[in-house]
């Protein structure tokens, strides 16, 4: 059995390296640069903006800008990427990190908690996976603590929007957790620039689109009852897609179980299965 390559505490995929690319592998590798970040970037200025009322203070703890975030970020992820061919120093770990806590405050939305709730999460949970990264000796446990937490995170959203019948968002959090997935498989082996790119592009693609969807379909037109004339205006979205739904301590729990088992058990298949010498 392999396991991951490391190598002056940098984690290497196996398989092709950058010098070895050909032209075409360059210039679709160089095309995906650009996607992966001004797409992400424009789909966080759409989310911010996209409502109504997207200035009031009230919205400041919402679904729509906290999906802008989670964009902002998923584009930063994109450029550290791009200038980290086949490579996984610690600084990636972090920016998988920052990314990781604004999903957390985006579970904490979803899930029924409150701003203030959110906030004490993410901070620990940052305290907690940066003091990790930082401190631990070896990269295969830093690769391995930062890709079943951050799996578990990202099937807690899904599982959330599934149970919540939120069809359409829970497939937007679906492509989030392909896209995720590819990624890991990046740092451990070089399946190929085009495959690695044209998952990449779908996943992306696929995250965007549902979560954009939404955001910008979720206003209604409704009568306004102080007009004689029976104007319709815009009612802003609810702040929490799930603001109906019930989630009790026993069904996160559920949750969180599930996700750190399938999480954990993606991850040993990445790092101890797929490398090859």
């Amino acid at each position: 059995m392999h396991h991951l390559k490391v190598v002056n505490d940098t984690i290497w995929a196996t398989g092709t390296d950058v010098e070895g690319y050909s032209h075409r592998e360059v210039n679709v590798r160089n095309a995906m640069f650009i996607l992966t970040v001004i797409m992400p970037l424009v789909a966080a200025t759409i989310a911010f903006f996209g409502v109504p009322h997207w200035y009031k203070r009230s919205s400041l703890f919402s679904f729509h800008k906290i999906v802008a975030l989670w964009f902002f970020s998923v584009g930063f992820v994109g450029v550290a990427l791009f200038y980290l061919p086949g490579q996984a120093p610690r600084i990636l770990f972090i920016w998988a990190i920052l990314h990781g806590q604004i999903e957390v405050v985006l579970n904490m939305l979803l899930l029924g908690f409150n701003g203030y709730q959110a906030l004490a999460a993410t901070w620990t949970f940052g305290l907690v996976q940066y003091g990790l990264t930082l401190s631990v000796e070896y990269p295969l446990t830093v690769f391995t603590v930062a890709a079943i937490v951050g799996g578990a995170n990202d099937l807690l959203i899904f599982e959330a929007l599934l149970y919540g019948k939120q069809y359409g968002l829970a497939a937007g959090a679906l492509c989030h957790i392909i896209g995720a997935v590819i990624v890991f498989v990046g740092i451990g082996v070089n399946i190929g620039v085009v495959p690695w790119n044209v998952i990449t592009f779908l996943s992306l693609w696929g995250h965007i689109f549902f979560m954009l969807r939404y955001i910008l379909t979720a206003p209604t037109l409704i009568k306004d009852p102080r007009s004689e004339h029976d104007e319709l205006e815009h009612e802003d979205p609810p702040n929490n897609p799930l603001h109906n739904v019930t989630f009790t301590p026993a069904l996160i729990g559920a949750f969180v179980a599930f996700g750190l088992v399938n999480s954990t058990l993606t991850t040993l298949l990445i790092a101890w299965v797929l490398p090859r010498d």
